[in-house]
């Protein structure tokens, strides 16, 4: 086989890649679980089960517990995969400290309406973040708490609107440095379509904020973690967990989480 034809075939083999992965790159992303799914499916007992309204005419489904005289109040965005329904030991940890709770399912999630993309994610949460403050919930008690793919959208938030302190789980700088660390042979930057920038959005934001990442994240990896931390305003705090994948969430880190949220939302002095 004469060299051009290998080359033409090696060319055409990876043309053919890219527009696979051009095409397909949603499903990479987002690996929602459509199904919609009751607290009490998952032993969950006093939650209000809400829709809400985007202004693209999206319904979206929320799990919602109020917070106890002056406790502030949560809102969970999640990461990439399952749905709300996955992460009922998160809500009973923060509902059994007395804190209100807005766990949010984004668009194509949970029985949610709609298909995923990085601004439709960026619209769901205002609207959650909207719904509370129509609640009467203060903003300066308003924790956001972001995971994964959810910590880009939560930093979006956090640039955008007043609240009183942000927690990240394994944040990353943007998705376009995320999937250059899986994709490096593929021209990454003129490929991806939901590049989530939570490197320029935390720039941005003006409050306190602690970030979590496992030293052994093969899907975020830690260096990406640190650099957004790097680029944060203080005050700001970084958790390294040892021995962590990309998947913390323990007794000791929500500990962590929660002494963070009681000392910057008024119920810790600072210097515990």
């Amino acid at each position: 086989m004469a060299i051009e034809t290998i080359l033409a075939t090696a060319a055409l083999a990876y043309a053919g890649i890219v527009g696979l992965v051009y095409a397909k790159q949603e499903s990479l992303l987002f690996s929602p679980d459509r199904l919609r799914r009751h607290p009490h499916d998952v032993g969950l007992s006093n939650v209000e089960v809400i829709s809400l309204a985007t202004p693209d005419k999206e319904r979206l489904v929320a799990w919602y517990t109020p917070a106890t005289a002056g406790k502030p109040t949560i809102l969970f965005l999640h990461g990439k995969g399952g749905s709300i329904a996955d992460r009922p030991e998160r809500y009973e940890f923060y509902v059994s400290r007395g804190y209100g709770v807005l766990f949010l399912s984004y668009r194509g999630y949970g029985g949610s309406t709609g298909r995923p993309s990085e601004q439709g994610l960026m619209t769901d949460a205002r609207a959650a973040y909207d719904w509370l403050v129509a609640a009467a919930v203060p903003p300066a008690l308003i924790g956001v708490v972001g995971e994964s793919l959810g910590t880009g959208i939560a930093a979006g938030l956090a640039a955008r609107v007043p609240i009183g302190a942000l927690a990240l789980e394994a944040p990353y700088v943007s998705m376009t440095a995320v999937a250059k660390t899986r994709y490096w042979w593929l021209p990454v930057d003129m490929l991806i379509r939901n590049p989530i920038h939570a490197g320029a959005a935390i720039r941005n934001y003006r409050g306190p904020v602690l970030m979590f990442h496992g030293d052994r994240d093969t899907i975020i990896p830690l260096p990406i973690g640190r650099r957004l931390y790097e680029m944060a305003n203080e005050p700001k705090e970084f958790v390294l967990v040892p021995g962590g994948d990309h998947f913390i969430f323990t007794e000791d880190t929500f500990a962590h989480e929660l002494v963070f949220f009681d000392r910057h939302l008024g119920h810790l002095p600072a210097d515990q």
